[in-house]
C-alpha cells in the first residue's frame, strides 16, 4: 500500500503548478485548488521571506519584488494596507470559474486533508481515472473548522520570539493578526463553507 502512496505521492508532484494564473486556463485538464487559512498563510510567507515573490504572481495587477519590498516590508505594512496579494479575488476568481461548465473540472481541497494517505490517493484517482469527473470522498476526522490563528500549531513559532522571526515587535504581531482576521474573515467563512473539499461544477451561488 505504501508503494501505491509513494507512485502518487510523486504523481503530485508533476502536476503544474497553477497558483500564479488568475483563472485557469481551458488548456487544463483537471485542476485542484488547495487551500488553508489566509491569515497563516500571510504570515508564513513573511516568515519565510517569500512574500515578495509572491507579488509577481498572485495579484491581478502583479507588482515586482522590488516595488514590494518598498511599500510592504513587513508583517504591519501588509495588515494596514489590507489585502495587497488580492488573495480574496483570487479565491473568489477560481470558485467562479469552477461554477462554471465551460472551464475545465476544478475541486477545492483543504491543505490538511492532504497529510492523509487515503485522501492523497483519492485525489490523484481524481486526476488519472478516465470518464466524468467524480468529487473525491475524503476523510474529513482531520478537517478543522473554523480557521484560527491561535490554534495553529505554529503560533508558538512567531508569537515566541516575533523580533527574530519577523522583524516585528510582539505588539505589532498582534495588531497585524487582529487586522488580518478583520480582513480576511469573509474568506475564512467562504473557505470553511467549502467543509474541507468542494467544487466540480458547483449548482451553488458564488459569493459576492
Amino acid at each position: 500500500p505504501w508503494q501505491r502512496t509513494l507512485e502518487r505521492v510523486n504523481f503530485l508532484r508533476t502536476l503544474k503548478n497553477c497558483s500564479a494564473l488568475a483563472k485557469p486556463e481551458l488548456s487544463i485538464r483537471r485542476i485542484m485548488y488547495v487551500y488553508g487559512d489566509p491569515v497563516h498563510a500571510v504570515v508564513s510567507l513573511y516568515r519565510r521571506s517569500y512574500v515578495f515573490e509572491q507579488f509577481e504572481k498572485v495579484p491581478q495587477s502583479p507588482v515586482n519584488t522590488e516595488e514590494a519590498r518598498r511599500r510592504w516590508p513587513t508583517l504591519v505594512d501588509y495588515a494596514t494596507a489590507g489585502d495587497p496579494l488580492g488573495l480574496i479575488d483570487h479565491v473568489f476568481e477560481w470558485e467562479r470559474a469552477a461554477c462554471n461548465p465551460d472551464t475545465p473540472p476544478i475541486i477545492f481541497v483543504d491543505s490538511h486533508l492532504l497529510r492523509n494517505r487515503n485522501n492523497v490517493m483519492s485525489v490523484v484517482d481524481f486526476f488519472l481515472k478516465d470518464g466524468p469527473p467524480v468529487l473525491p470522498r475524503l476523510d474529513l476526522s482531520s478537517y478543522e473548522e473554523p480557521y484560527s490563528f491561535e490554534a495553529s500549531p505554529r503560533n508558538r513559532i512567531y508569537t515566541r520570539d516575533p523580533e527574530r522571526v519577523l522583524n516585528i515587535s510582539k505588539e505589532d504581531l498582534l495588531y497585524s493578526i487582529e487586522l488580518l482576521e478583520r480582513t480576511y474573515k469573509p474568506l475564512r467563512d467562504r473557505l470553511a463553507s467549502f467543509k474541507g473539499v468542494y467544487g466540480l461544477h458547483c449548482t451553488g451561488k458564488a459569493w459576492a
